[in-house]
């Protein structure tokens, strides 16, 4: 029998924004708040309007739901054509691609997109021009912050949109401009989890993205900013020529495709991009490194965020200690962290099987060669003392047989040029990468 998820439901009753979903015989709900945006912000646009922007956030919420079963289609409540249907498609499928991998289920599964036969056919008008100012995400970490600083050094009107806000998000965002618009959490009913079949990760940046969308509207902004880099584009494994990336959805790819979308289905004016695209993890690490006065603001750590701290223990805080050791104070990046992570084994086996691991660690982190040359640059660190320390053949076994020339070059001194970089502000962001790596 076909495993077939209904998206049936969009309800908007300011303040609250209510999506319905259905899976044998159950009703399920997802909520979203929006207490904290003046209704008349809202009441300048026409409800149809509105529900077909809502439509779209909550068709990215629909990975979910995965949880409860590995559907074969999902129903949606719009009329879509096949480009519409094969996007969604093509997101789900590779944006599940952990999920799936970690539950033995086939990668190679397509799902259908349907629509329902009460279904809303309807067209908005995309053509409205938007002000020239920019949507800046904010997720609070370093990405965030070299992203917040390359907006502060250009000549543009930007805003920050912090979604879920939490304290060491605000305190970032605040810290470079205080002009902030905040989205609300995202409610979950229980029974999601008391009936779910499968447990993983599911990708959230498609839903930031249309989220984006939507606050473009309501505020007006031409360009919503994501702080996704070069590295986002690399898989964790490989299986049968299916590439698992756990960051599928902060990749070049899906920037590109989503782009498209939005600009054949939404607005022929919004533009979506990265302005960190051209750079590597490694390279970011080295321009923080000049921003002493956010080094305790920062949190990358995902296992800690609701402490707002680094958990010490994770992938993600091996990976963003792996890529800040070469280029700060030891004591400052001690500091950070709370403590020098290499004396932890179970950071030091994060980085082992972030170098040499035939499945990487499923983590928002650098190629397998990025890693191994930011190892090297963390062994020959002049203050350092790993020399001396009885760990130091081990990470330095790790870092192997590495062309140090082509992993400086493109790892610390070029920069990539697959991007979708508006031609106007190329040039000052690429003087702005040049200014800080040089130093």
């Amino acid at each position: 029998m076909k495993k077939i998820l209904y998206f049936d439901k969009i309800n908007f009753d300011y303040p609250d924004l209510i999506f319905g979903y259905k899976y044998d015989g159950v009703s399920y709900e997802m909520s979203l708040p929006f207490g904290h945006i003046d209704k008349e912000i809202f009441d300048k646009f026409d409800s149809e309007f509105l529900d077909y922007l809502f439509f779209h956030i909550g068709m990215s919420l629909a990975v979910h739901f995965f949880n409860l079963d590995d559907f074969d289609e999902i129903t949606c409540p719009y009329a879509l054509d096949d480009y519409a249907k094969n996007f969604f498609s093509n997101y789900l499928q590779k944006g599940l691609g952990e999920f799936r991998y970690t539950n033995n289920l086939d990668l190679q599964k397509k799902i259908k997109i349907s629509s329902s036969e009460n279904a809303r056919k309807y067209q908005p008008d995309i053509n409205r021009k938007m002000q020239e100012r920019i949507l800046l995400m904010c997720g609070g970490g370093k990405d965030s912050a070299v992203a917040g600083r390359l907006m502060d050094s250009l000549v543009v009107d930007f805003s920050w949109l912090i979604v879920n806000p939490n304290r060491h998000r605000l305190e970032l965002a605040k810290k470079i401009n205080d002009n902030i618009i905040m989205s609300g959490k995202l409610g979950f009913e229980s029974k999601i989890n008391l009936n779910r079949k499968f447990r993983g990760h599911k990708p959230l940046s498609a839903y930031l993205a249309f989220i984006g969308v939507l606050f473009a509207y309501l505020f007006d902004y031409k360009y919503i900013c994501v702080g996704n880099e070069q590295s986002s584009n690399s898989g964790n494994v490989t299986v049968d020529g299916f590439e698992v990336n756990h960051q599928y959805s902060k990749s070049y790819e899906f920037e590109k495709n989503f782009f498209d979308y939005v600009r054949q289905k939404m607005s022929k004016d919004i533009y979506y991009f990265s302005p960190l695209r051209p750079v590597y993890d490694l390279q970011l690490g080295k321009i923080f490194s000049h921003y002493k006065d956010l080094f305790n603001v920062i949190i990358s750590c995902n296992d800690n965020q609701k402490h707002s701290s680094w958990c010490a223990k994770c992938a993600k805080c091996a990976f963003t200690f792996l890529i800040m050791y070469p280029f700060m104070p030891d004591q400052e990046v001690e500091r950070m962290f709370g403590a020098n992570l290499f004396e932890s084994k179970i950071i030091r086996d994060w980085i082992r099987d972030m170098c040499v691991g035939d499945v990487r660690p499923f983590e928002c982190i650098g190629t397998k060669d990025e890693c191994r040359f930011a190892l090297y640059l963390c062994l020959i660190k002049e203050e350092g003392v790993l020399e001396n320390k009885d760990y130091y053949e081990e990470l330095n076994s790790y870092v192997g047989e590495l062309d140090l020339i082509s992993a400086e070059n493109k790892y610390l001194k070029n920069f990539e040029n697959e991007n979708n970089i508006p031609t106007s502000m190329k040039k000052d962001i690429f003087a702005f990468f040049s200014h800080h790596l040089e130093k």
